[in-house]
């Protein structure tokens, strides 16, 4: 036949056109005419269904996330592939790197449709013996993801004495991770209990031992701050603090803890002020001392309470 253009080629599931036909003359009177096919790639879809990405997404880089991180499209997967090679990283399961998140919920695995009827097992995840893993179809897979209002939660108290209330309560799926309250950071400090140094969970033997950041929720869990609670120390200090200014400043050489309330002194002279352009003023009127941890100002011979390390800065005026 030298007609080639009503060779029509086989249609093959899952393969597309690869080239032209390229004839080949074995004799005078015969040619073999070869049709060549690619497999068709295609794209896999993960609908974080109400919550969010917060990985790369696959490690070969061929992920993109869209819809404010709550689509990730993996594209380029060839037909006939395992989808668990993308979605889980070759068998494994999924880390919680490419888990979607949803605060106050908890994952509960993908299904392969918008009404969430049919799960989808990942390798490793239940799937039946002799139940083949997912192919990649001759056309897009799509997956949504599965969500149970979260079941756990963490109660965080200020102190470990029975009947306190908790100060926070905060919601979790399983397998989430543990976000503490802002409003509670190292060296902050409250009246009556100290300078705050960390939260801890109390073991079966009644110790208090130090909760990491970041750490995986398997089931509900309360938390109590650690505070230190003696050996402050209140620092005067003058407006300047230069050599001239701060010998003036007076100097308390007691040691509190948190039950205690430190007498403030009075300065020992009249404050000099020398400020940034060198000038030098002589006569400052002296009105209190500030508290730089809470900003609060406390005149001489008034008490402050002792929840911490104070410094007590002079507040002068011209």
């Amino acid at each position: 036949m030298s007609d080639t253009s009503r060779l029509t080629p086989k249609s093959i599931t899952g393969m597309g056109p690869g080239r032209e036909p390229y004839g080949v003359t074995y004799t005078s009177a015969h040619t073999d005419h070869n049709f060549y096919y690619l497999r068709l790639r295609k794209n896999i879809i993960l609908n974080a269904n109400g919550g969010a990405f917060t990985g790369s997404g696959h490690d070969d880089g061929d992920a993109s996330l869209s819809g404010a991180n709550s689509i990730k499209t993996i594209s380029g997967v060839m037909y006939g592939e395992k989808v668990s090679f993308y979605v889980d990283n070759e068998g494994n399961h999924l880390s919680d790197a490419k888990n979607p998140v949803r605060p106050g919920y908890e994952f509960l695995g993908w299904f392969t449709d918008a009404d969430l009827t049919t799960a989808y097992k990942l390798a490793g995840e239940g799937v039946a013996s002799g139940q083949a893993d997912m192919t990649v179809p001759d056309s897009d897979v799509e997956l949504w993801a599965k969500w149970q209002a979260a079941s756990i939660q963490v109660e965080y108290y200020l102190t470990a004495v029975a009947g306190d209330e908790a100060v926070e309560t905060q919601p979790y799926g399983k397998g989430d991770y543990v976000v503490f309250p802002g409003d509670y950071v190292a060296g902050t400090q409250i009246d009556g209990l100290g300078t705050f140094r960390y939260w801890a969970y109390r073991s079966a033997a009644g110790k208090f031992i130090k909760y990491n950041a970041g750490s995986r929720l398997d089931d509900s869990l309360k938390l109590y701050a650690m505070w230190d609670t003696d050996s402050f120390r209140v620092t005067y200090i003058a407006p300047d603090a230069t050599a001239e200014t701060q010998k003036y400043s007076p100097t308390d050489d007691l040691s509190y803890d948190v039950t205690a309330e430190a007498n403030i002194f009075a300065p020992t002279g009249t404050f000099v002020y020398q400020d940034d352009n060198g000038t030098i003023n002589n006569d400052m009127i002296f009105y209190g001392w500030r508290d730089e941890s809470t900003g609060k100002t406390y005149l001489p011979g008034s008490s402050m309470p002792m929840s911490g390390h104070k410094t007590l800065v002079a507040m002068v005026q011209a």
